[in-house]
């Protein structure tokens, strides 16, 4: 039995170093980066509720690791939040692949949350193998998470290398966390909105592994902004945040990105509540990226499943899709 060959256990931090070097299969090839980032996200993160780890050793081998960390989503009012905890970081170690880990991480880590009082947990970031395995243990699919990319026009360029003039805005290596709270807040949420108070601001952008770009408008930094993420190590670059109190500030700011940038990659998440914004990023040469991994079955989704909690009273139901406004602001997902 899967019982006898591995012992499962919650996370101590005795067990931190084992994590890291785990890790370097998924978050970086550094051990101390991965323990700052263990530390970052799961026990300096500002939402009200105490990290969830799993891990399987084999013997005395850690040799599996599935994770939720807390989120806060606020409807109506920044008054209402619901916390939910959001399933990510797993990695089994290739030798121990098929055997059954993936199954029971998940199974306890719903137990875990079930007793925390969760009355659901999400996954915004599965890869392909992730999504087909939570969906066969009744994870339900809520709405896609369509990913737009576009190539840039100046490829030597890149957005945290030289700049070109952006007339309009003004893109720094850091901001003041509240005017960046109230422009992310331009306008009402129209559904569950992840938390985007100074307090969250301020630990959502100390991820060590990212580095973060800010564009807001020159005249008015209050009414709009866009925030760009890159990996330190390289890779491509992602808008987490986008929003201005109206489509022309929208527009100026993602001109203003990509004239001073000639970004040579740049990505957007367009979820199911964000105002369409399908002409205006088609016109700047964006485009569906294929992230099926080359499966013809993965299509990535925002995906639930309920621990048999009830929720609060008043609480949007959480497996419809009308109900979220995502940004990649609350995922761990790039």
């Amino acid at each position: 039995m899967l019982e006898d060959a591995y012992r499962f256990e919650r996370f101590h931090p005795r067990h931190a170093e084992k994590v890291a070097h785990l890790q370097r299969g998924l978050w970086s090839p550094d051990p101390q980066l991965n323990r700052d980032y263990l530390r970052w996200k799961y026990f300096e993160n500002p939402c009200d509720a105490p990290p969830l780890i799993r891990l399987a050793f084999h013997g005395d081998e850690l040799v599996a690791m599935r994770g939720m960390y807390a989120s806060q989503w606020e409807w109506d009012s920044s008054e209402r939040a619901l916390t939910l905890p959001v399933a990510g970081d797993t990695v089994i170690r290739e030798d121990h692949w098929s055997r059954g880990l993936f199954r029971a991480l998940t199974a306890h880590l719903l137990e875990d949350a079930t007793e925390a009082g969760h009355p659901a947990a999400l996954s915004l970031s599965a890869s392909p193998a992730t999504a087909l395995r939570s969906l066969r243990m009744g994870w339900k699919k809520v709405g896609p998470l369509p990913m737009l990319r576009r190539g840039g026009w100046r490829r030597a360029q890149s957005l945290f290398g030289a700049l070109l003039p952006a007339p309009g805005v003004r893109i720094r290596d850091a901001v003041d966390v509240d005017t960046l709270a109230e422009a992310l807040t331009a306008l009402p949420a129209r559904g569950l909105r992840h938390r985007r108070d100074p307090d969250f601001l301020s630990w959502r952008f100390r991820n060590p592994l990212f580095r973060y770009r800010f564009c807001q408008l020159r005249e008015a930094p209050r009414a709009g902004a866009l925030v760009v993420q890159r990996a330190r190590a390289g890779g491509r670059q992602t808008i987490v945040a986008w929003q201005a109190r109206d489509e022309a500030g929208e527009r100026i700011l993602l001109e203003g990105m990509l004239r001073r940038c000639g970004a040579d990659s740049l990505g957007v998440l367009v979820g199911p509540l964000t105002r369409d914004r399908s002409s205006l990023l088609g016109r700047r040469g964006f485009t569906l990226e294929d992230r099926s991994g080359g499966s013809r079955r993965f299509e990535p989704a925002l995906l639930v499943v309920g621990t048999g909690r009830p929720s609060a009273p008043g609480s949007p139901d959480l497996f419809d899709p009308a109900c979220w406004d995502l940004q990649l602001l609350g995922s761990d997902g790039v």
